[in-house]
Order: C-alpha cells, then structure tokens, then sequence
C-alpha cells in the first residue's frame, strides 16, 4: 500500500491520467517520430557500417591489384588480407544461411507431414 493521505493520492492519480491522455493527432504524430527515428537508426547504423566496410575493403582490393599490376608485390599481401578474409568470411555466413535455412524447411516439413499424418483431432 502506498503511504499518503488519501487526497495526495487522489491528486496522483489526476495527474497521471492528465498526463497520459494524449489527443488523436498527438498520438499519430509520436507514431510518426518512431517510424522515423527507427529508419534513421537504420540508415545511420547497420546500413552505413557496412556501407563503410564495403568500401574500405573494396578500395583495399583495388589498391592491391593497382600495386600488383605495377609490380609492388610488397605492398600487395597487405592491401589483399583484408578483402580476402572478409570474403572467406561472406562465403562462410552464406554456407551456414544456406545450411541453416534448408534445414528449417525439413523441420517444418517433417512436422506438417506428421501432423497430417495424425489426422484432425
């Protein structure tokens, strides 16, 4: 039970439902700004970041081969690590999608052929 006379907790409740009331068009609006703020978060965070790693690596790539084509095969086993690695890294995390994906369908398969198999209840 919370302490407090009963006007002051009168008085709390009054407040709280003046406060919490929120005409239509406010509502909609906050609505809005979410929506927003979301696809903002969205652009601005994972989006950019990999727009960002794409094109570093990509230029690292580039460079690499630039540098090879001129014979500087010095600076070429730098500027080729990054790249090759994100790329055996991509080809892995599509293996496991792939691998991960068709086993989801069988278990869902496996599991309607079994419910139809069982008959309606």
């Amino acid at each position: 039970r919370r302490g407090g006379s009963v006007s002051q907790r009168f008085s709390q409740r009054v407040y709280a439902e003046e406060t919490t009331n929120q005409s239509p068009t406010e509502a909609v609006e906050e609505g809005d700004d979410k929506a927003a703020g979301e696809m903002y978060a969205q652009i601005f965070g994972s989006n950019l970041q990999m727009a960002v790693w794409v094109s570093t690596l990509s230029l690292a790539g580039f460079t690499a081969y630039k540098e090879f084509q001129a014979g500087n095969s010095e600076a070429v086993g730098m500027l080729v690590a990054p790249p090759a690695a994100a790329l055996v890294l991509i080809v892995v995390f599509l293996t496991y999608w792939t691998i991960s994906t068709n086993a989801k369908k069988e278990r869902r398969a496996a599991k309607k052929a079994q419910r139809e198999a069982q008959g309606p209840l």
